[in-house]
């Protein structure tokens, strides 16, 4: 796993998107899924998998729809416990 991988798995940017999406808090939200969003391309190829949760949660956040964004976030919080067990 490359370092730039590293870094973005275990960035606090995906707990404070969570945080921010939890207290409606969008334009925090939005903030964190752009900083994710430029590790994850800095990521490289490894990071690819999370190009379209990125996209969905893009678009929950900006029509506010708290339900979707929370159940995409689901979805990318288990794909990065994934790729962090296949670390170890």
């Amino acid at each position: 796993m490359t370092e730039q991988m590293e870094r973005f798995l275990l960035s606090l940017d995906f707990m404070r998107v969570g945080q921010a999406v939890a207290h409606r808090q969008w334009q925090a939200a939005y903030m964190a899924l752009n900083r994710l969003e430029k590790s994850r391309s800095e990521a490289g190829k490894d990071a690819e998998g999370f190009q379209k949760p990125f996209y969905g949660l893009k678009m929950a956040i900006q029509s506010r729809n708290q339900p979707e964004a929370q159940q995409i976030l689901s979805i990318i919080v288990n794909k990065r416990a994934l790729f962090r067990n296949k670390k170890s």
